[in-house]
């Protein structure tokens, strides 16, 4: 995250499980419409996770010929229904049993903002709940109200980046509780 950023949302209050790499990501650069686009990351996460996600892309394909794909992705202009047809589900039908939990990390929320909105945090904090437990979510943000008003039911943790403050120790104590069994952090 860059400077100034640290408000991270985790989903379903229960630790982040550390993973090689998320199975996802998504950056929202504010200068960018495309990245900035609520259609645009859904359709991104769910490329991405059928890369990096076993099975997912079958169970995709499996939801949708490829006409209906097609037409979900061109025509349709409801974010739940994309939402609906490109993430939940495909990963409601993988099954959870022996699968290790992945995390779809999106990056400077607050770019995405357009004007007053954000159709982003808006999709975050309305549908992304809904997904399976093993798959979890991490987001950073700047510490400004608006995001954390939304996302308050994630418990948001800030990791501060003031001038002055030691960011290493703000690090080591949002990782460190949530990965004691997944990796040692050097001392």
């Amino acid at each position: 995250a860059a400077e100034g950023e640290g408000a991270l949302a985790r989903p379903h209050d229960r630790p982040l499980a550390l993973c090689a790499r998320p199975a996802a990501v998504h950056m929202c650069v504010h200068n960018d419409s495309v990245l900035t686009a609520p259609v645009r990351m859904l359709l991104s996460i769910a490329a991405k996770l059928c890369g990096s996600v076993a099975g997912f892309e079958g169970q995709l394909l499996a939801c949708h010929d490829a006409t209906t794909l097609r037409k979900l992705v061109t025509y349709t202009t409801s974010l739940f229904e994309l939402f609906d047809g490109l993430l939940k589900k495909p990963l409601d039908r993988l099954s959870s049993e022996g699968r290790a939990v992945s995390f779809i990390l999106i990056d400077a929320l607050y770019e995405s903002a357009i004007g007053s909105r954000n159709a982003l945090l808006y999709i975050i904090s309305g549908y992304f709940p809904s997904l399976p437990l093993w798959i979890r979510l991490v987001v950073t943000s700047r510490d400004e109200h608006v995001f954390l008003a939304k996302l308050e039911r994630f418990v948001p943790l800030s990791l501060n980046c003031e001038e002055g403050r030691d960011n290493e120790f703000d690090a080591r104590g949002y990782l460190q509780p949530v990965s004691y069994t997944h990796l040692t952090l050097p001392t």
